[in-house]
């Protein structure tokens, strides 16, 4: 869904590992999760890792057990709370955990995007430079909710990090 292309993943993923002896893993980056789960039975030699952070709580109910996408690298300790909920089986748990991920993406739908996403991460830090075409800079009114949300963010990581030390 992220490139535009109307081709099913599994069977691209399928034609790979005819192809590809070596293919070990993918990402899926898509909402489909009964596709998701069709490119996981391609093959037991190919691991699937799910791309969606918005969906992270589904994914783990439909047994993901990989993620790769752009939020955790400022939201990783969230991201670690929601797995550990889910994995315990409190999944009304794991999913108010995971509201920020939410919040990101409807900001995101609002406010330019991979774009907003690129530069709310930045925000949050390292910076890792500008977003590449065809996203541009967030301004305006999306800047004022870029900078409000990543307060939030950053109260919220911080709480979770608090959490992390005192169960360990």
């Amino acid at each position: 869904s992220m490139t535009g292309s109307t081709h099913q993943v599994s069977a691209i993923v399928a034609a790979a590992v005819r192809r590809i002896p070596t293919l070990r893993a993918v990402k899926f980056t898509d909402a489909d999760l009964l596709e998701f789960t069709r490119t996981r039975s391609i093959s037991e030699q190919v691991r699937v890792f799910f791309g969606r952070d918005e969906l992270l709580p589904a994914a783990l109910a439909f047994d993901a057990d990989g993620v790769i996408g752009s939020l955790y690298n400022g939201l990783a300790p969230i991201g670690h709370a929601v797995a550990a909920a889910s994995i315990q089986g409190r999944r009304a748990h794991a999913f108010g955990l995971h509201k920020p991920f939410r919040d990101i993406a409807a900001a995101a739908d609002e406010h330019g995007g991979m774009g907003f996403v690129k530069e709310l991460m930045n925000e949050l830090g390292p910076d890792a430079g500008p977003c590449r075409p065809p996203w541009g800079p967030v301004h305006g009114p999306g800047r004022e909710v870029l900078e409000t949300l990543a307060q939030s963010l950053r109260v919220a990581v911080a709480a979770q990090r608090g959490q992390m030390k005192e169960h360990a």
